[in-house]
């Protein structure tokens, strides 16, 4: 019951901080904010967000934020083919359930994928082990940053937010604890 609430609160804060930037979404059209296109991808049950963030003098700067479930890959690799991808910069897997990362295989296997972040959480699962050996594979760095972290995505700053540092590990069980929550 506490993490549906969370979850509301955080769906609205997002629509909110959307609307509010101009970004409010139009279903299969890909919005614009200041020259970053924000696409948030229809993966069913599961997230996937695609941010194309223009970098002065170079290639845009893809960044995938959650795969969605294996189901949708297609979908995912497609849409990147569309906005003119060739290189996923970071691959972001907020926490290691399937209808998050199920897709991030075949999104490592068509792009050159530059480096992946999570939250350091650990799931014993197919996919989870799968999504692992791929990015070892494909020589992927692979970052676990907690809050404070401040990285460059191209031109935009990223803050991580969650998690606190330490509380990956101690997570257990209940991975949506401790994901990886970035502005």
């Amino acid at each position: 019951m506490r993490n549906s609430r969370l979850a509301a609160a955080l769906a609205a804060l997002m629509l909110f901080a959307s609307l509010a930037s101009g970004c409010s979404q139009t279903p299969g059209q890909p919005q614009a904010a200041g020259g970053m296109l924000v696409d948030f991808v229809n993966v069913g049950q599961g997230d996937c967000t695609i941010l194309k963030i223009p970098s002065f003098g170079e290639d845009d700067f893809f960044a995938v934020v959650d795969a969605g479930p294996s189901q949708a890959s297609a979908t995912v690799v497609s849409e990147l083919k569309s906005l003119g991808c060739d290189q996923v910069d970071v691959l972001v897997l907020s926490h290691p359930d399937a209808d998050h990362t199920g897709g991030a295989t075949d999104v490592m296997n068509s792009f050159k994928t530059v480096e992946a972040w999570d939250p350091g959480t650990s799931k014993d699962t197919a996919t989870w082990r799968s999504t692992l050996e791929t990015m070892a594979q494909k020589g992927v760095v692979r970052h676990n940053p907690a809050a404070g972290y401040v990285g460059m995505w191209g031109d935009a700053v990223v803050r991580v937010l969650g998690p606190q540092p330490g509380a990956a590990t101690t997570a257990g069980d209940e991975v949506n604890n401790a994901c990886l929550v970035l502005l």
